[in-house]
């Protein structure tokens, strides 16, 4: 199985797909999925980050997840533009619904460093949405299905 293939359990449908990232429905529970690949230059990183931003819209959907466990960790530059820009786009997008973000790190220090210390925090302090990290795919899915 090639290493951006959501797992087998869980059913999806690819919407976008670039050099630089994925992006998948997750059909059971209407949610955004997002695989990032490799580097991305800022250009890159605002363009798909601007596709998921109309696939929430489109599909209605009641939850974002980020996987970043295939791909280098963002430059401050676009953790900046992502809180400064980003996220407000997507707060008027999702209106009073009820919506999720749940990042998948992997092991990679940098990325576990980079949901926990800045997005968690940051979008909890913000009281934004329910936000959590996981490892793993799966812990993020059963999170995002409310079962932990």
């Amino acid at each position: 199985m090639p290493v951006f293939e959501i797992s087998p359990f869980t059913p999806s449908e690819l919407l976008h797909s670039v050099k630089y990232g994925k992006i998948y429905l997750l059909t059971e529970i209407n949610g955004i999925y997002v695989i990032r690949l490799g580097k991305t230059s800022h250009e890159e990183f605002q363009q798909l980050y601007q596709v998921v931003l109309q696939k929430i819209s489109e599909k209605k959907a009641e939850s974002f997840t980020i996987d970043f466990s295939h791909s280098e960790p963002s430059s401050v530059e676009d953790r900046s533009w992502l809180l400064m820009k980003w996220f407000p786009e997507l707060i008027k997008t999702v209106g009073k619904r009820h919506f999720k973000i749940a990042g998948v790190t992997g092991t990679n220090p940098g990325h576990i460093k980079f949901i926990i210390a800045y997005l968690e925090k940051t979008i909890e302090e913000m009281n934004w949405f329910p936000v959590k990290s996981f490892t793993f795919t799966e812990e993020a899915i059963t999170w995002l299905r409310g079962n932990l």
